[in-house]
């Protein structure tokens, strides 16, 4: 029974970051303000305004 608590509970916290990570992106692709994300000076992620 607690093994099926814990994997319940990790699924439903993945569920939430997926959720918030779709949400950030909506914003950051909404918005006209070039933005980028980056790793170890390399950039990973960026928005189509920041190109323009």
């Amino acid at each position: 029974m607690y093994r099926h608590r814990c994997l319940k509970r990790a699924e439903q916290t993945e569920e939430a970051l997926r959720q918030s990570q779709e949400r950030v992106r909506t914003l950051i692709n909404a918005t006209s303000i070039g933005i980028t994300i980056g790793e170890d000076d390399v950039i990973v992620e960026a928005n189509m305004p920041f190109y323009a």
